[in-house]
């Protein structure tokens, strides 16, 4: 009963931990999925570009669209916990346990790499903040709104131009030599994850 915003600090913490503690994605300058995007986008230890793709995509199709997929399939249990607080103690202790099993997994292929302990400290901190701020931010009352959603090709169309957006802007844009100042790509996806994100909602 925490609202959408909980919700999506939460998915942004998972993003962070999924990619910047478990696979190092976010920082390592030569994983393999980012081709050539080292010589752009990694500045100070961090792939920037690449690291808000992940993040992006981990709060939409990894969080968002299962919990939405999950609350049509069952509505009656949308405002209901999923979890006993024993059962999400256990989930926390697996996803735990889910970074060194990858580490010795991904060391039969190449060596895990290794960030320095500023941005290990930093990832740390940023991912406690995101779960404190969402335990912090009060319940909402349940209340139903009267509201009439767009016809779903607008959906369609939205999710449409923001990925082409997205990898446009990540990947195409990069390979095919045009490469713009990396802050404006940055503020680019930001502002664009923040517009799709406003309009989604409201819809």
């Amino acid at each position: 009963r925490k609202g959408w915003l909980a919700f999506l600090l939460l998915s942004v913490a998972y993003a962070l931990y999924e990619e910047g503690v478990v696979s190092r994605a976010l920082f390592d300058p030569q994983w393999r999925e980012a081709g050539s995007l080292a010589l752009y986008d990694h500045v100070a230890g961090i792939n920037w570009t690449y690291g808000i793709m992940l993040v992006h995509f981990h709060v939409a199709i990894s969080m968002l669209s299962s919990v939405l997929l999950a609350e049509l399939l069952y509505p009656q249990r949308r405002h209901q916990p999923w979890l006993s607080n024993r059962q999400a103690a256990l989930c926390c202790l697996v996803l735990a346990l889910w970074a060194p099993v990858l580490a010795l997994l991904a060391r039969a292929h190449q060596p895990l790499y290794v960030p320095s302990a500023l941005l290990w400290t930093l990832t740390g901190l940023v991912i406690v903040g995101l779960a404190l701020a969402a335990r912090l931010i009060p319940q909402r009352a349940r209340r139903s709104v009267a509201h009439r959603a767009p016809r779903p090709v607008w959906f369609l169309i939205l999710g449409a131009l923001s990925i082409t957006a997205v990898f446009g802007t990540v990947f195409i844009l990069p390979e095919a030599g045009g490469r713009p100042p990396l802050v404006l790509s940055v503020a680019f996806l930001l502002a664009l994850d923040c517009a799709t994100l406003w309009l989604l909602l409201r819809w």
